[in-house]
């Protein structure tokens, strides 16, 4: 059997987009070989496919490659040169991808399809062996889950792929087997109780957010029928619950507990940080409850633990411990505690709430108890939600002193980091960033450099009409979103997800509106 080179090219452009779209969830490797299978695939078409390719999107592609030529020109008025070098390295995608993708587009649809199709069962596998570890683990680490993969990278690919996957099982474009139509609520059911029970805030956060916003828009693009009423009643159903719940959760956190004014007083102290409704350092029979500790476990109370990346004393999280179940911390309440819960509390483990399996309380525990100890004790580090607020106050700083041209490309973990120490920060030597992408921008590019930045967003969606697309919007909002809480174009995965993402829309606009989506969103 003869393989022309029409057949050749397809069926290489379907192994370079399977490859990449397993990696984008899975592997560092994968994806990468994806990018060097594309890149080879523009050197295999030829010069004059290469050319007709470059006189079709020469236009887009110079925009899409534009943020990397921002990052070339930073480098004039940088100084660390070491630093400069490994920033344009790992941001190489962002030049090859569109340029390879450009060049050989538009891509068959069925490469897209069955792209997309390899894209959701690369999922499947990474929940599929979340969920394996979840449950097989006594303690688990939902951050790690998946090992060797951020949470929060999986997290706005199995956002985009709960998004994009409920479009299409509602407009049933992709698949009309029956097969596909009873199985598809099955996936998409297991990817929501994925993310729900690996307490994935970003994720929840992004889905949530974005029907909030976007289904009053549905609702008055489609102000008739059964359906708008359905969907708003719903709409409003989930909104009321979601607010009274983490109003439930808040008050039993913060207020204090009745039993109170029932007890004997105690021991006060002067640190008046509140968990579940119980202040922590009142009523503390401390040395009672050490010698308990000592004489049950043999481990000496002032031993010393690594939790989450930080030495904590055993006396620490015992008192903690304790406080989460009742007000009172003595030998008798220390008597009462099962074996179970000693081992949490050598495991680092310091509210019993932590333990809840399938439920958000845990998650939302964890950063109430953030907020209660910035609030009074002004502590960040350690917490990876409040310490944000020490990275930007941090990022602003520097921008209010280059706040035109910014410090360059590879100047900003140095500047980060002397910032930091300058202004004594808890943070200082932590290697942390602004963890928000907009701001990192503006400090290593200044005003005029987010403008270009701000410009290479959102302009591509504008051009192509790919706003009237479900599809884009939703991505677009998951990939700019992300970006307010975390440096999405500093590591590989997050590079990777919007620039490949971004570039098979750009690129293939036509087919997207057109051929998969129907002329209903045109």
């Amino acid at each position: 059997m003869v393989i022309d080179k029409k057949q050749g090219l397809f069926v290489f452009d379907l192994i370079a987009i399977m490859v990449f779209a397993l990696g984008l969830v899975l592997s560092k490797f994968m994806v990468n070989l994806g990018m060097v299978l594309f890149a080879t695939r523009v050197i295999l078409s030829g010069r004059q496919k290469i050319r007709e390719g470059f006189e079709r999107s020469k236009w887009m592609i110079l925009v899409l490659v534009s943020f990397y030529l921002l990052n070339v020109l930073g480098s004039l008025w940088s100084e660390d040169i070491r630093y400069l070098l490994y920033d344009l390295n790992k941001k190489l995608p962002l030049l090859i991808v569109p340029i390879s993708i450009g060049l050989i587009s538009p891509l068959d649809k069925r490469v897209i399809r069955l792209g997309y199709t390899a894209y959701i069962l690369a999922l499947l596998a990474g929940v599929g062996i979340g969920t394996y570890n979840y449950i097989i683990q006594e303690n688990p680490n939902t951050r790690s889950l998946i090992h060797s993969l951020s949470h929060i990278r999986f997290a706005l690919n199995l956002s985009f792929g709960i998004l994009s996957l409920s479009y299409f099982y509602i407009k049933s474009m992709l698949y009309s087997k029956r097969f596909y139509r009873q199985a598809i609520p099955l996936v998409l059911a297991w990817f929501l109780l994925y993310m729900f029970v690996s307490q994935s805030f970003t994720g929840l956060f992004i889905l949530f957010s974005f029907l909030v916003l976007y289904i009053p828009y549905y609702i008055y693009k489609h102000k008739k029928g059964y359906k708008s009423i359905l969907i708003l009643s719903s709409y409003s159903l989930v909104i009321i619950g979601s607010v009274f719940y983490i109003k439930k959760q808040y008050d039993n956190f913060f207020t204090p507990n009745p039993i109170y004014s029932e007890i004997e007083a105690g021991p006060r102290g002067e640190n008046r940080c509140i968990e579940n409704g119980n202040y922590i350092y009142d009523h503390i029979y401390i040395e009672e409850i050490m010698g308990a500790w000592e004489d049950r476990t043999g481990l000496s109370a002032f031993a010393s633990l690594d939790s989450n990346n930080t030495e904590i004393a055993y006396v620490d999280i015992l008192v903690r411990y304790m406080n989460s179940i009742h007000p009172i911390k003595d030998s008798l309440r220390f008597a009462q505690l099962t074996d179970s819960d000693i081992h949490n509390i050598k495991a680092g483990i310091s509210n019993r709430v932590y333990m809840e399996k399938f439920s958000i309380r845990p998650r939302l525990y964890r950063l109430f108890y953030q907020i209660e100890v910035f609030n009074k004790l002004g502590r960040v580090g350690g917490f990876s939600e409040i310490q944000r607020i020490e990275l930007w106050k941090n990022s602003f700083s520097i921008i209010k002193d280059n706040p035109i041209m910014g410090i360059g490309t590879g100047d900003i973990a140095k500047e980060f980091e002397e910032r930091l120490e300058a202004r004594g920060s808890e943070l200082s030597g932590s290697g942390l960033r602004a963890h928000n992408q907009y701001l990192t921008v503006w400090i290593c590019f200044g005003l005029i450099g987010f403008l270009v930045f701000m410009f290479w967003l959102i302009y591509p969606g504008i051009r192509t009409g790919l706003f009237s697309s479900f599809l884009y919007i939703a991505f677009f909002y998951i990939s700019v979103v992300s970006m307010l809480n975390e440096d999405t174009l500093d590591n590989l995965l997050g590079i990777m997800f919007f620039i490949f993402i971004q570039s098979i829309f750009v690129f293939n606009s036509d087919i997207i509106l057109g051929r998969l989506e129907g002329d209903e969103n045109k």
